[in-house]
């Protein structure tokens, strides 16, 4: 189901179901607290962690997919076509390298405070780095609205210039 994920929240987006896509991101992480609970008590440890976490993908991306349902088995259109070949991949493997490239910027520092520093001072670091990474992810918010609003207006020639 991770797998499948961000293809089911890019069409939530690319649909422009900003609600829809708020409650698929919710309720993967719901889902596995409300599992862990018995899982623990069961006894399940970690085992029962990674459980609940897959169980939380998979009906958060299944009941996203099964909402969406309508627009999947549509008949696929000239708009609707995906593209496929190299240009598809080296797009993937350029998001990817992104990403990690962004994530790793956002969480090595922690590795190194908590090798270097006491205890205390790096769960005070630790503390400041979530705070610094909340205000450098606070435009993805943005983008994700944004993206799919000017991809689409860019795809019927809508663009312009700006009107100041």
């Amino acid at each position: 189901p991770t797998v499948v994920a961000p293809v089911i929240a890019g069409l939530t987006q690319g649909l422009e179901r900003y609600l829809l896509f708020a409650v698929s991101q919710v309720a993967g992480p719901l889902v596995r607290v409300v599992l862990l609970i018995p899982f623990f008590v069961l006894g399940a440890g970690v085992v029962g962690a990674v459980g609940a976490t897959f169980a939380g993908t998979l009906i958060a991306v299944s009941g996203t997919a099964w909402i969406l349902g309508g627009w999947l088995r549509r008949p696929v259109h000239a708009e609707r076509a995906v593209q496929t070949g190299p240009s598809l991949v080296g797009s993937l493997v350029a998001s990817t390298a992104g990403i990690l490239a962004l994530t790793s910027l956002t969480t090595v520092d922690i590795l190194v405070a908590k090798i270097s520093f006491s205890g205390h001072t790096a769960g005070l670091y630790g503390a400041a780095s979530i705070v610094g990474r909340l205000i450098l992810l606070l435009p993805t918010s943005v983008a994700s609205v944004l993206l799919p609003k000017v991809s689409s207006r860019a795809a019927t020639g809508q663009i312009g210039r700006a009107h100041v």
